[in-house]
């Protein structure tokens, strides 16, 4: 099977930021450390997210948001990504 590797921009910080909502305060709807939550907000030199969180916390944020996963999570380049063994 032919895997497919995406990599992905944040704008989870610029969206709390225009909905008024503090990295602290998102960080204990998600019982997360602080420091997690500001590593899914940055992007890298390139536009890419320094790290992800899994899909299911992913949910989880744009759920607590009210939004699309799209709004805070952009997909900008894709490419395969080798074969599954």
């Amino acid at each position: 099977m032919l895997l497919l590797k995406v990599k992905v921009k944040s704008k989870l910080g610029e969206y709390l930021k225009e909905k008024g909502i503090k990295k602290t305060q998102m960080s204990k709807l998600l019982n997360v450390h602080h420091s997690q939550l500001h590593r899914w907000c940055e992007n890298d030199k390139n536009g890419f997210i320094k790290a992800m969180p899994s899909v299911g916390v992913a949910i989880l944020i744009s759920q607590i948001l009210g939004c699309d996963i799209r709004d805070i999570f952009e997909i900008i380049e894709q490419y395969p990504g080798g074969e599954d063994n």
